[in-house]
């Protein structure tokens, strides 16, 4: 697109703000107000009729969504000249989350926490409208400097997610490099979205909500070593991210137990809903403000931390394996038998190494033992016998099964169980843990639950109800405080947060 071209006589385009692999982002000049406005012109593949229409609705419908940390879009339609869709917005100033990671490398944990807490924000307000955005990733979330001095993170392309998928699903097999349209995005995609399922909704966006945690966590997607395209989608839908603590072990227990719990593979196992994430988020720091001095890398300081480690709770072993590891552990040191749990297949240099006796060996040592002794029966029982003089026989001492040779597994134990109380607003409130009513003393419900583990707690007030997963760690219940929104009388929605000031409000 040329400069001073007109969209639709009632755009002039100024000058390119930048290109991506979608498209480009052009400065521009709406003639009928003045305002100066961001147009977004999707260049990265032909869309039909039928397409570009889906794309229009999916961005008036995103135009509804009532956030401060959502984008505002103005318009849209095709661009007469080139027949591409185009999206007008607010045009804003500052850097996207993914110039930001490159510029930083590593973030700070609280500033990490807070863009993923902005973004849950507005995409709880999406999800609240019914919107999907399907394509969550650092480039798409936009720091901006509000009118207080203050940082907001703001979501970009709600719409553009479908194209992208059509676009994908025309290109070619090959590395992702080779389907360059993408960029990097399918890291970031669901395992029920890499498979084309019709049945998505605002948990694949929790997914990759969580991708970009481990992302600015760790400095790496789970799966960033797979560079094609087919290798990532069977990553993503079988095999379980890698623990974010074998790249950051700095990481606390209770923010590692947030991303894993985000980036579990069934969507039945993750937060419920994007609110309960952002509760998860904003009792894991110190309030969700963004300012300039935030904006640093990680220091040296930070990342010589060692945290207690976080282990997902597995279901429980059969008898002839080895008792599950306790769920959180705290190492003075990361040993190689802390990292053989918490980092599979990672070779660790710090220290001698010790030398395990392998699982395969004992089972083909076991078998060997298992077949001699057999084979010993066999060829005694094809050898006549020698009988001896009676005055001199022995009893011969009876030999042990083959089956007895080897020592019974230990005995599975059991998780040891901390003891929390989690405080519920208003103090009246009906709660339910997990499905069963419990009672709230004074606005405490007390409970017992493993370290790792989360449980379902549901307010209601006989009008309303609100859940909330609760995540146990070993500095107690995260959130530490839920609260059933009051509503105004007769309101069948919840009011509209006006900020990130009022949401620091009512969660500080």
């Amino acid at each position: 697109m040329e400069k001073g071209q007109v969209l639709r006589d009632r755009y002039r385009v100024l000058e390119r703000l930048g290109r991506g692999g979608m498209g480009a982002v052009y400065d521009a000049l709406d003639l009928q107000t003045g305002a100066r406005v961001a147009v977004k012109v999707i260049t990265a593949t032909e869309m039909s009729e039928e397409a570009g229409g889906r794309f229009e609705r999916e961005v008036r419908a995103a135009a509804k969504v009532q956030s401060s940390h959502v984008v505002r879009m103005f318009d849209s339609g095709n661009d007469p000249a080139t027949n591409q869709p185009f999206m007008v917005m607010e045009r804003l100033d500052g850097e996207d989350v993914a110039s930001l990671g490159k510029r930083l490398k590593l973030l700070p944990i609280d500033l990490a926490l807070r863009i993923a807490g902005h973004a849950a924000l507005g995409l709880t307000a999406a999800h609240r409208e019914g919107i999907i955005h399907r394509d969550i990733k650092p480039a798409n979330l936009f720091l901006v400097k509000d009118g207080s001095g203050e940082h907001i993170v703001k979501i970009l392309d709600f719409g553009i997610a479908k194209v992208k998928m059509d676009a994908l699903q025309k290109s070619e097999e090959g590395g992702l490099t080779r389907t360059g349209s993408m960029l990097g995005s399918p890291h970031y995609m669901s395992p029920e979205q890499a498979q084309g399922l019709k049945t998505i909704d605002a948990r694949s966006d929790i997914w990759s909500l969580g991708v970009l945690l481990y992302k600015l966590l760790g400095g790496r997607t789970p799966h960033a070593e797979l560079d094609s395209l087919g290798q990532v989608i069977l990553a993503i839908c079988a095999k379980p991210a890698p623990p974010l603590q074998g790249l950051a072990p700095w990481v606390p227990a209770e923010v590692a137990a947030i991303v894993h719990q985000c980036l579990a593979i069934e969507p039945g196992r993750r937060f419920s809903t994007m609110d309960a994430l952002f509760g998860a988020l904003n009792g894991a720091t110190r309030g969700m403000t963004i300012r300039t001095a935030d904006l640093r890398p990680l220091s040296a300081e930070e990342r010589a931390v060692v945290a207690p480690t976080f282990e997902p709770l597995r279901p429980r072993m059969p008898r002839q394996e080895t008792a599950p590891m306790p769920t959180l552990a705290r190492p003075g040191v990361v040993t190689e038998e802390v990292a053989s749990r918490t980092q599979p297949g990672l070779e660790i240099t710090r220290g001698p190494r010790r030398t395990g006796f392998p699982t395969t060996s004992l089972a083909v040592g076991v078998a060997a033992v298992a077949l001699a002794a057999g084979g010993m029966a066999v060829f005694k029982r094809a050898a006549p016998p020698v009988p001896a003089p009676l005055a001199t026989a022995v009893r011969p001492e009876p030999r042990a099964e083959p089956s007895k040779s080897v020592a019974p597994a230990p005995t599975p134990v059991e998780p040891a169980l901390s003891e929390l109380a989690l405080t519920v607003d208003p103090p009246s409130v009906t709660v339910t843990l997990d499905g069963k009513p419990v009672v709230a003393e004074k606005g405490l419900v007390h409970f017992s639950a493993p370290l790792g583990a989360t449980r379902r707690v549901v307010l209601s007030d006989g009008h309303s109800e609100k859940a909330f997963d609760v995540i146990v760690t070993d500095r107690g219940a995260v959130p530490s405080t839920i609260k059933l929104p009051s509503r105004a009388v007769g309101s069948t929605k919840p009011p509209e947060k006006s900020g990130i000031l009022q949401v620091q409000r009512e969660f500080k």
